[in-house]
């Protein structure tokens, strides 16, 4: 069954299903507000469509989102839209390759690295691992580009950072955002290599993108301490990508990696001599309880269990200045998914956690944001 096939299937099906009223401000099963509109108009149906089997528990959700079945008029679902919208100016001659519509499309095949022999010790990464990772430059009042946040593809055009990355203080000191580099691994060369002992390996030209869109999330509260909840943007980049795999995004219903087991973090952010690092990074932290994490941040800022992940607390092993809007890895049997966003934390390579934004909580947000 082709997904045109498998689309008439659904939509049959969820014709025979009384629901009312269409085309009207409505209210999704999750609690957010949605515009009752086509399932053909709805990316983060079609998604759903286009790559989950369709089992009963599956079609029960869809059933769940209907909010028309008026006769002749097709299938209407409640599709959560964007209450904020940034623009940004695009630069035409960073645009890699023109649009093709399907920047909305999330690849099956995601979280898969090619790799060859891995580098031992340290930590810095193989240049073939995390082809995902994305690093957002700015452009200072003297002219001068700096690279100050990371990122991570979940499609060939968009990419997902942390909100403050794109939003407040930040933007303030820094200047604006201008370029995402793609396919990046030492920042010094262009392309990179590295000779694994036997032969030498390349990666192809950095790719640079401009920037199409900004879309903070909604809920995030710019430069507030005690509230660093919904710290996550999507990014919509000037072109599409055809060659860089994304990371695989978790189900909405994730149950995260168990408390003790280790995460990968990966970017470009400080090292122990406080210098950004060139070379792309990595580190492996274990998940902390988030009872632990509470008593850290005490007094400091509130917390969320259901939107912030805690992991670190290492002596000398953490995410740090520079990496923030980089993902927080897990390897799965599929391969690789983002479970978290760097987010915020207190001091570098500390004995207290760093605090991740949740990726599974913010899913349908991310699909319900995505266009073609």
């Amino acid at each position: 069954m082709n997904w045109r096939e498998l689309l008439l299937y659904v939509t049959l099906t969820l014709s025979l299903l009384n629901q009312t009223n269409g085309q009207t401000p409505c209210e999704t099963p999750n609690g957010n507000i949605g515009e009752c509109i086509s399932i053909y108009d709805c990316p983060a149906v079609l998604r759903l469509l286009l790559n989950s089997m369709m089992t009963p528990d599956t079609i029960e959700g869809l059933r769940k989102l209907q909010c028309s079945g008026e006769p002749n008029k097709g299938v209407f679902v409640c599709c959560e839209q964007s209450r904020v919208r940034m623009s940004s100016d695009v630069r035409s001659n960073q645009i890699v390759t023109p649009s093709n519509n399907r920047g909305n499309r999330i690849s099956p095949r995601c979280g898969y690295e090619r790799l060859g022999k891995r580098i031992i010790g340290g930590t810095v990464s193989n240049i073939k691992e995390s082809p995902w990772m994305a690093l957002l430059e700015y452009e200072r009042k003297n002219g001068t580009w700096i690279h100050a946040c990371g990122g991570f593809l979940i499609s060939n055009r968009y990419i997902i950072t942390a909100a403050h990355c794109v939003v407040g203080e930040k933007l303030d000191k820094l200047g604006k955002l201008v370029n995402i580099r793609i396919r990046e691994y030492n920042t010094s060369t262009d392309p990179d290599c590295i000779n694994d002992g036997t032969k030498e390996i390349c990666n192809g030209p950095v790719m640079n993108f401009g920037i199409e869109e900004i879309i903070p999330h909604e809920d995030y509260i710019p430069d507030n301490p005690f509230n660093i909840q919904n710290d996550i943007a999507l990014i919509r980049l000037t072109g599409n990508i055809g060659d860089v795999n994304p990371i695989c995004l978790p189900s909405p219903d994730f149950p995260g990696t168990p408390v003790g087991s280790n995460v990968t973090v990966a970017g470009w952010g400080r090292t122990l001599d406080q210098k950004r690092s060139t070379v792309k990074m990595k580190v492996s932290i274990p998940v902390v309880s988030f009872e632990r994490c509470l008593a850290e941040y005490a007094r400091k800022t509130n917390l969320s269990k259901d939107l912030q992940i805690c992991a670190g607390g290492e002596f000398l092993k953490d995410s740090c200045v520079g990496d923030s809007g980089g993902p927080l890895m897990t390897k799965q049997r599929y391969g690789w998914i983002a479970e978290g966003i760097v987010s915020f934390g207190i001091g570098c390579g500390s004995e207290i956690s760093s605090v991740y934004t949740k990726v599974s909580a913010y899913v349908p947000w991310i699909l319900s944001n995505m266009k073609p």
